[in-house]
């Protein structure tokens, strides 16, 4: 594994563990990335998270109307 590799594998973990503290700008400028700088997997599993959060705020918005 190049270090590249394993420093994107690092951050990316990182990232997806506390991804409450990551703000609107910063997710925008890694999915704004080319897939090979931050890592197909990594990328999958953010718009993934993305959308599960999306739909747990649609959730609570039904539940409290």
């Amino acid at each position: 594994m190049k270090l590249e590799e394993v420093v994107v594998d690092a951050i990316a973990q990182a990232l997806l563990k506390r991804f409450d503290k990551l703000s609107r700008p910063s997710v925008v400028a890694v999915m704004s990335m080319p897939a090979t700088a931050v890592g197909h997997e990594f990328k999958k599993a953010l718009r993934d998270e993305l959308k599960k959060r999306r739909r747990t705020a649609k959730g609570r918005r039904l539940k409290s109307a």
